[in-house]
């Protein structure tokens, strides 16, 4: 059983260490949105996709593993970290009770850098439409016709949006 309590903690040390990463990025995506260098956004997505990854990896790899602990405890539903932690003795608990509430902190930290991100990028996209309906509109002129005193109003775009 220990054999399987130690690797949770390996596991749970490298998602960890995993989604920091993923927070490095999310400050650096942060940092390129505000820049306006949404050219390197890209680069940034392809190295999150590879973490993402390895962490959907690791995560196939805990859930087996505290599986595992579960039939080794003869428990027979699924439950969460916190209460699983419960069963190991005092030293494994404060060990991965650590690990764990890090990996809260994290994942909150992460998500408020996330909202952040996606508010600057509504922003933009705002932005970029308000500067696309300015350009596309189609303004009125009223111009006479001729002795009847008619005004004939002619719409004119500046792009030929007709396609």
């Amino acid at each position: 059983m220990s054999r399987l309590i130690e690797e949770l903690k390996v596991v749970l040390t490298k998602e960890l260490e995993e989604y920091k990463q993923v927070l490095e990025l999310a400050d650096k995506k942060t940092d390129i949105l505000i820049s306006g260098s949404i050219d390197k956004i890209e680069n940034i997505t392809k190295e999150e996709y590879e973490i993402i990854y390895r962490i959907e990896a690791l995560e196939s790899d805990r859930e087996t593993i505290v599986s595992d602990i579960e039939k080794g405890f003869n428990i027979q539903e699924q439950m969460d970290l916190t209460t699983l932690i419960g069963y190991f003795n005092e030293q494994e608990q404060e060990t991965l009770n650590t690990i764990k509430d890090e990996l809260t902190d994290i994942l909150a930290e992460l998500k408020d850098k996330n909202e952040l991100n996606k508010t600057l990028i509504d922003d933009s996209l705002q932005y970029i439409d308000l500067g696309v309906n300015l350009l596309t509109a189609s303004s009125s002129q009223g111009t006479y016709k001729g002795d009847t005193g008619e005004i004939n109003t002619q719409n004119k775009n500046l792009f030929d949006i007709k396609a």
